[in-house]
């Protein structure tokens, strides 16, 4: 038996035989010349390729509606580099001018895009040139004849072990036999961890060389709790696995079916559930889930699709999501472009740390006409139900100054206009890095509530690149630092009587759920999925008996102290929880 430590991003049990995918999957082009009266017929066979591959990522998209997280927003990236018209140019003259074969030609075309992402020098950029990766294999795909790499034919339930997997392959392990995967790269935030959240599959990354230490057929237990991969284990600790796994699904299926009780404790405190979304359509299944509304909607997608959406298109799209929630929250962050979400190539400008540039409301408000047209546009939308608007990433009091400026701009230009908005909207501010926490108190006097991030919160405040592998395990949630800085934000909002949510990552962890709930959180935004348990959790304890939790963890020196104390005392209070 032999036990191999990674990084948990979908909780989980998963038990059964390796397949074990190969490194080396990528179709190997060489440089062919065509004859120039060939060219034209090369033109057009790559063209039918990316209409295909258009089309076949379309399907995907479609696929994916309501799986939550950024699951959409990948593949919405994906099609926008498959119909870029510089793309399709460099590819036609590289045919036609160069007499390229089409897969040549593909090829060379997407070594500029590589040399671009390369040149950001970002773990950020790197991400995207695993993108770049999958979007050139599932073009070439389409101009070879070759077969996806898919899983929907096994005939028996296997556990996927591969060196990484791009979002195209981990999509793909929708409704298959397989059951769980480990890589060998990735972090809790990369697009393989977004996909398994997405779609609830048990998974461990990270794990180094795993996917070369073992073969296929070989027994896995995939721990997605702990972030273990167990290989060849003894019949004891393979039996013990079996059992949780079998526990873990009836456990996911009884949440399911309690989701519409309340969310309150066994002493009668009431507790408000809402969800993150990133798409309309991810509304239905947020409160099919037994979500109360929409306390985190992302509005990214729209510059992905569109670089600048027009007022009345973002208007439709907000319109519809309040109308949707039939009066229930919805709040609204405004555009969090930049870092690892950005709208176009050029946007970032080849920053060397894009995560301490020009992003969010910076970005926002160094582009005021840009952010004025979503402003306008989520006005005219709130007569349809009570939304509500976030800024996020705001660090001083200036910047939530301007922006507060910019919005009664806004609301100006439309009463000059006679266009209906409902005038006292709810405005908010993402509290996401320590400047915000540590100043909260005068943030919070001019909002009218403060949603907490804790993703970029520990990012920013433990200096942790959250998609650097290499400094991954130092990304440590329950670090006494964030802890102080949790009860900080939350006690201040308290005492001003201000709404206060958390939206991050940490609200849908079952351990951090008990801790916050006992420092005082009210009002949890999590990914449609986790809802059900969310709730559950909150349901089978005492007030008191979290805020015992809390106060246990404030002499805790390490954040490994933190996490297992609350793990035991969640065992204990929630027992066969999943």
């Amino acid at each position: 038996m032999h036990t191999y430590k990674g990084i948990p991003c979908m909780t989980g049990i998963a038990v059964g035989e390796a397949l074990v995918m190969p490194r080396d999957v990528e179709h190997h082009i060489h440089r062919r010349q065509v004859a120039p009266d060939e060219a034209a017929r090369e033109d057009e066979k790559c063209r039918a390729a990316l209409a295909k591959a258009a089309e076949e990522i379309d399907r995907e998209i479609e696929q994916l509606r309501g799986y939550g997280n950024d699951a959409s927003e990948i593949f919405e990236f994906h099609k926008a580099l498959i119909l870029s018209p510089d793309l399709a140019q460099a590819i036609r003259t590289h045919i036609l001018d160069g007499h390229m074969s089409a897969e040549y030609a593909l090829f060379t075309a997407m070594r500029r895009w590589h040399e671009h992402f390369n040149g950001l020098n970002s773990q950020t950029a790197a991400q995207k040139v695993h993108d770049l990766v999958d979007v050139e294999r599932r073009i070439m795909r389409h101009l070879v004849g070759g077969a996806m790499l898919g899983f929907g034919s096994l005939g028996r339930e296997v556990v996927l072990v591969a060196h990484t997997l791009t979002p195209s392959q981990a999509a793909s392990l929708r409704k298959t036999k397989i059951k769980g995967f480990a890589t060998d790269i990735g972090g809790q935030t990369a697009h393989t961890a977004i996909m398994a959240r997405a779609m609830a599959v048990p998974a461990v990354v990270g794990t180094g060389d795993l996917s070369l230490r073992i073969r296929g057929g070989q027994t896995v237990i995939i721990d997605g709790l702990k972030g273990l991969v167990i290989v060849d284990p003894d019949s004891a600790t393979l039996e013990g696995y079996r059992e949780q796994e079998r526990r873990h699904r009836a456990a996911f299926d009884a949440l399911v079916a309690e989701r519409d009780l309340p969310a309150e404790t066994i002493d009668g405190y009431q507790v408000e559930v809402l969800a993150n979304i990133e798409l309309p359509e991810e509304v239905e299944m947020a409160l099919a889930m037994g979500a109360r509304g929409v306390g985190l909607y992302r509005t990214e997608y729209l510059y992905e699709e569109c670089h600048e959406p027009s007022e009345d298109m973002q208007y439709n799209v907000y319109h519809e999501v309040a109308r949707s929630l039939g009066g229930r929250p919805c709040i609204i962050r405004t555009m969090d472009l930049g870092a690892d979400k950005f709208a176009h190539e050029g946007q970032q400008d080849g920053e060397r740390n894009p995560f301490l540039g020009s992003r969010s409301i910076r970005y926002s408000l160094q582009r005021p006409e840009l952010f004025m047209v979503q402003l306008r546009a989520i006005l005219r939308a709130s007569v349809a139900g009570d939304v509500r608007i976030l800024f996020p990433m705001i660090s001083v009091v200036e910047e939530l100054r301007e922006a507060k400026r910019l919005l009664a701009r806004a609301k100006e230009e439309l009463a000059a206009g006679g266009i209906p908005f409902r005038p006292h909207i709810p405005v908010g501010i993402m509290v996401e890095v320590p400047s915000a926490a540590l100043t909260v108190g005068q943030l919070a006097g001019e909002v009218d509530f403060l949603s907490i991030g804790t993703n970029d919160l520990v990012q920013y405040s433990l200096a942790v690149d959250r998609v650097n592998q290499r400094v991954a395990h130092l990304y440590q949630p329950g670090s006494p630092a964030i802890m102080h800085l949790l009860r900080h934000i939350i006690a201040v909002a308290q005492k001003l009587s201000k709404g206060v949510c958390v939206c991050g990552e940490m609200s849908a962890d079952p351990r951090f759920v008990l801790l916050l709930l006992g420092l005082g959180l009210r009002e949890y935004s999590v990914a449609p999925l986790a809802a059900p348990l969310v709730k559950h959790i909150v349901r089978s304890v005492s007030l008191a008996e979290a805020e015992a939790i809390a106060e246990k963890t404030r002499a805790m020196d390490t954040a490994e102290k933190c996490e297992a104390f609350m793990s035991e005392r969640l065992a204990a209070l929630v027992p066969n929880l999943m």
